[in-house]
């Protein structure tokens, strides 16, 4: 495990599941729910998820970076719009992961950008992605339903919502 001086060892099976997801084990024994949206992140989402992290009083996060099976790179985030960007679009070819100090919080991306999860409380998800589920989930299925699409990825997006979201 490729980590920065003065930081924890941190084990990527304790947030993910065999398939590197985020692992609903986890998801589950923190009481969160889960938001999530197609695509990258953009700069309205990066403000909304540092105003988030802002509030439970951090400036840092946790970053785990990582190709499929392979060790984690782990260092700390500073948290604002521009940080968050430069993150997901320097990890843009990999799993990358931010985790609260105290760890109330988890973002992930899929190496392929597909898709993002923010998973925390009700009121931080409040916060960090304000929409309802019902437009989260018009948004994400006319994404997973368009044309453009095989039917192979849209399959698999489809997958990912029920995973996640049929749950709640």
């Amino acid at each position: 495990m490729r980590r920065k001086e003065n930081m924890m060892p941190i084990q990527l099976s304790k947030y993910l599941d065999c398939d590197f997801l985020p692992s609903l084990k986890l998801i589950d024994s923190m009481g969160w729910s889960t938001v999530l949206v197609v695509d990258n992140l953009n700069p309205m989402e990066a403000e909304w998820l540092s105003n988030a992290i802002h509030d439970t009083g951090e400036t840092e996060a946790n970053s785990l970076c990582f190709e499929y099976q392979q060790e984690p790179d782990i260092s700390r985030v500073k948290v604002g719009r521009d940080p968050l960007l430069n993150f997901a679009c320097d990890n843009s070819y990999r799993y990358a992961m931010l985790v609260g100090l105290r760890e109330d919080y988890l973002f992930y991306k899929d190496e392929a950008n597909r898709f993002f999860l923010i998973n925390g409380t009700e009121s931080f998800l409040s916060k960090a992605y304000p929409c309802s589920k019902d437009t989260m989930e018009l948004m994400f299925m006319s994404w997973a339903d368009d044309s453009f699409q095989t039917d192979g990825e849209s399959q698999f997006l489809l997958n990912i919502w029920d995973k996640y979201m049929k749950r709640e």
